[in-house]
């Protein structure tokens, strides 16, 4: 599950592995997030470390008194020279390294696929645990 709304997200800036605060509707969106959670019954809860996705999940795992486990491999992809940076700037930053934003996504969605593929690598490797 993605995490509710960021002020990163309204202020359209990259945040990254840095810790944000929720908006206001943002705190809406948790609050049916931790209903949506409790209604699937899992029987543990992984999150990232970061708050905006630990408070929704810590939130759910308490409703249903079960174990939620903080998994670095969750945290958000680190956007290196980007972090804390608005989305306006990204371009211009980018451009002296041969660069280009937004990202091009080839017909193979190559950075949807990074992305996708660093999540399943991270479920993976949490499943052989508990095989």
């Amino acid at each position: 599950m993605r995490h509710p709304e960021s002020v990163a997200n309204t202020q359209r800036f990259f945040s990254g592995r840095r810790d944000v605060e929720l908006t206001e509707h943002g705190i809406e969106q948790r609050e049916h997030a931790v209903r949506a959670l409790v209604a699937f019954h899992p029987d543990r809860i992984w999150t990232s470390p970061l708050s905006r996705c630990k408070d929704m999940a810590q939130m759910a795992a308490t409703e249903l008194g079960i174990p939620c486990e903080i998994k670095d491999d969750l945290a958000e992809m680190d956007f290196g020279i980007l972090e804390s940076k608005r989305f306006a700037d990204a371009e211009e930053i980018l451009k002296p390294y041969g660069l280009t934003f937004p990202w091009v996504s080839d017909e193979k969605r190559l950075f949807h696929t990074c992305s996708r593929s660093r999540v399943i690598r991270a479920g993976k490797k949490q499943v052989s645990q508990y095989s």
